[in-house]
């Protein structure tokens, strides 16, 4: 056998181990390669093995040219391991073994690089970052080369020392456009048969199959893994290579379909590779192609990390790629999704949690499209009198009759079933109520944790505008709303209103009275027994928000509304020991708990849908426009105050009565905001500087900044309608989610429901309910033909085949 011998020094010793690995493995049907060492164990002589051999493999690098030029030798444990004078000599006006010579360069070549006299510069090649792996064109060159040499023929196809990726033979590429195919297809064509022929020359080894190839190798290779904006780029090459190798004969019987990486602990398939690469088009390819893979698992992990066994889908998920995830979880059976997010019940004694979290997903900021998928598979549409459609069929004619009567059904079913159990499950995906054995009632699930949040709650907390419009959510909010939610927040508002009630009384009576610790006549008794009434009520209110706070942690404080919750009932509470010291500061204390309890209503203005959706317009105005003008008239407020107050100080203080210092000042510039009163009556005792500083103010504040406020508060209005409706929901919502986690109360298990069947008229009148877009006279066909469009596009991005 003919044999190729490998000379690198120490320092090339890494890389140059690899590059004669994977020349053994490419060549050992045609040649042995050997380096120094080998030759070294079977005591040979050096320059004896450098003049037979067939082909010489010489890494050039600095450290090796020195070696040569100043013909010294690199030893290790007095063995020469490189021997720069032998190779220099030899290789010296020695025609015949320099025709036998290739160089290869793994870092830049210099000028000072040793190149022997007369060697073709078609046989250097610059390997300077590139991978040595299965693929790269670089290699398949210098394979190409060295084979040339070992039998006698020229294989090199470019003319070129330093082109990296040489272009597929041209004759090949230009036959294929003469059967019709584009250049670029054709090129892609010539690619994966060069690669195919690889892989059948290197044995046919399961991890060196092209289709692995390109989804585990390529993308982790130097050029993408240090530039990971070329990785769309790559995503496109693969998604067209791979597309031809899976029509090719390398996928003959769907081979690929059953195809695992048996080199990966977990077994992966190339579905489970492409989803955590995020590659969407890729995934699209093989669904359609293998769909079969969507339901491989990998195998259980053990080392270094216990992982357990995963769909595609769920390593898309792990792997955080939002679009491949909501993609492959469209295309699944709806019966499969679900299982992924509930409990696991094989063993009753010992139920486990779900295998996902959909609390889980939904917290995930980066997986919103995720979560309006498996929103979506909640969502079922009906159409009677067709067989069930399976996911494995038991005879090729059961699938062809089923799948034919579903391929002929119109776009629009008369009906939808929409499953609640995902969404009103705890975070481990267990429902509140189970089905008995019998199968005909439901009992309380023992194992389910009325304390966990439930999914809606985190879906109003998400920020996810599309979650919180989908019909499942709203349908969901609906039913609860009218359950128990809209009954029990109307007792809660009516008892405030009584806690008002008797507060106004009491205060305000008391303000009636010299001492009003003095209790003498029947008011007086109606004002105690009203202040009773008062510190019971707030006694109870404290103990509820503190218990808000042992449910909702950190995320009570989020909301400002408890600002006011806990302002309103402390300021009473210190009412009490105020008024027995006889001091007057109980009655600013009671103004001020007057005014907080007051705003506390609020809370309850979702009772009716106008007071709730009005409110939220308000507070968005409030919060946006109020406090950005607000922030703009600080700054003018005090600049233009601070100038006028130095100004009055050239016409001297006794001259100027109305403004005497810097307070006065403040106070007219604030009236001349909120009363429209001019800063002073007279100007005559002042400078003309400081007219001239007040009547710029006043221009700035009184008709500048108010019309610009006006005019901010007209467009917010606009825009805040069109949201109101979903913050309404929100705010729906988070009332639900507190009613559910009252003690003793056990809504959530008491009006629990699996799923519903809701009809398109249903649909209707709670999704295109308060809609700016649609007009009030519209007739109820056109209501139907709304909702009819909003439901096919959710249908038709489902599992392929049902549209």
């Amino acid at each position: 056998m003919k044999s190729v011998l490998f000379l690198y020094s120490g320092s090339d010793n890494s890389k140059a181990e690899k590059l004669k690995d994977y020349l053994q493995g490419k060549l050992r049907k045609v040649a042995d390669v050997r380096n120094i060492t080998d030759i070294l164990a079977e005591e040979q002589d050096f320059k004896k093995e450098l003049s037979h051999s067939s082909c010489v493999v010489l890494t050039g690098s600095r450290h090796a040219s020195s070696l040569i030029q100043n013909k010294r030798q690199e030893t290790e444990d007095d063995f020469i391991t490189f021997d720069g004078k032998v190779i220099h000599d030899e290789f010296t006006g020695n025609k015949e073994l320099l025709d036998r010579l290739v160089i290869v360069f793994f870092t830049e070549r210099t000028k000072n690089d040793w190149i022997p006299t007369g060697l073709d510069e078609k046989r250097i090649f610059n390997l300077q970052g590139e991978e040595i792996q299965r693929g790269n064109p670089s290699l398949d060159h210098l394979e190409d080369c060295i084979k040339g040499i070992l039998t006698g023929k020229t294989r090199l196809t470019s003319s070129s020392t330093l082109i990296r990726s040489p272009t597929p033979k041209t004759h090949m590429v230009h036959e294929k456009q003469n059967e019709g195919s584009p250049w670029n297809r054709a090129m892609d064509e010539v690619h994966v048969e060069r690669l195919i022929e690889n892989y059948k020359d290197g044995g046919e080894l399961c991890s060196e199959d092209p289709a692995l190839l390109m989804l585990k190798k390529w993308p982790v290779s130097r050029k993408y893994y240090d530039n990971p904006e070329k990785l769309p780029g790559l995503e496109q090459l693969i998604n067209r290579r791979l597309e031809i190798l899976l029509e090719s004969e390398l996928n003959l019987k769907n081979r690929y379909e059953s195809f695992q990486d048996e080199d990966d602990q977990a077994k992966k398939t190339l579905l489970h590779y492409t989803a955590e690469l995020g590659f969407l088009h890729v995934t699209k390819t093989l669904v359609r192609k293998c769909p079969k893979l969507l339901a491989v698992k990998t195998e259980d992990q053990r080392k270094p990390v216990e992982k357990r066994a995963m769909l595609p889908v769920e390593s898309a998920i792990e792997a955080e790629k939002d679009d491949v995830a909501a993609f492959l979880i469209r295309v699944m059976w709806h019966e499969r999704v679900q299982s992924l997010f509930s409990w696991i019940i094989e063993d009753t004694t010992n139920p486990e949690p779900s295998l996902l979290s959909f609390i889980g997903v939904i917290e995930n900021p980066k997986m919103k499209k995720t979560v309006v998928a498996v929103l979506d598979q909640m969502l079922i549409p009906h159409w009677p009198y067709l067989p069930k459609r399976q996911e494995n069929y038991e005879t090729g004619m059961e699938r062809e009759a089923v799948e034919g009567v579903w391929n002929t059904i119109s776009d629009d079913p008369l009906n939808y079933h929409f499953y609640y159990h995902i969404l009103d499950g705890d975070e481990g995906g267990r429902p509140p109520m189970i089905v008995t054995s019998d199968g005909h009632k439901q009992t309380e699930n023992k194992y389910f944790n009325w304390k966990s949040k439930s999914c809606l709650c985190a879906i109003a907390k998400s920020n996810n505008k599309e979650a919180l419009q989908h019909p499942v959510v709203r349908m969901l909010i609906r039913t609860k709303w009218k359950s128990y939610g809209h009954l029990f927040l109307r007792l809660q508002a009516v008892l405030y209103v009584i806690f008002l009630l008797c507060l106004s009384y009491s205060l305000l009576h008391a303000s009636t009275k010299v001492d009003p610790t003095h209790y003498s006549d029947v008011p007086d008794s109606l004002r105690g027994l009203c202040e009773v009434v008062t510190l019971l009520m707030v006694v109870f209110y404290i103990c509820e928000e503190i218990n808000q706070i042992r449910i909702e942690g950190r995320g009570y404080f989020t909301e400002w509304m408890t600002l006011f919750d806990w302002l309103g009932l402390l300021l009473i509470l210190c009412i009490v020991p105020l008024r027995y010291m006889d001091h007057k500061a109980q009655w600013m204390v009671t103004s001020l708990a007057f005014l907080f309890n007051f705003l506390r209503i609020f809370k309850f203005s979702c009772v009716s849908r106008t007071t709730g959706l009005y409110t939220k317009t308000l507070a968005k105005i409030i919060l946006h426009d109020v406090t950005r003008s607000m922030a703009v008239f600080i700054v003018i407020f005090f600049s233009f105050c601070g100038a006028l107050t130095l100004s009055l100080c050239y016409s001297g203080s006794n001259e100027n009565q109305e403004l005497r210092g810097f307070g006065d000042v403040l106070m007219s510039g604030f009236r001349a905001l909120s009363e429209q009163y001019p800063m002073a009556q007279n100007y005559s005792p002042f400078n003309w500087l400081s007219v001239l500083l007040m009547m710029a103010y006043m221009g700035t504040v009184t008709v500048i900044l108010l019309n610009i406020l006006i005019a901010q508060m007209s467009t917010t209005y606009t825009q805040a309608k069109k949201v109101a409706r979903l913050e309404y929901d929100v705010d729906r919502i988070l009332q639900l989610t507190r009613m559910e986690r009252f003690p003793f109360l056990n809504l959530r298990v008491k009006y629990y429901k699996e799923g519903d069947w809701i009809s398109e008229m249903k649909l209707a009148k709670e999704l295109l309910e308060f809609s700016e877009d649609r007009s009030p006279w519209d007739s109820v066909e056109e209501k139907l033909n709304e909702i009819r469009d909003l439901m096919r596009k959710m249908v038709k991005q489902m599992r392929p085949g049902r549209e």
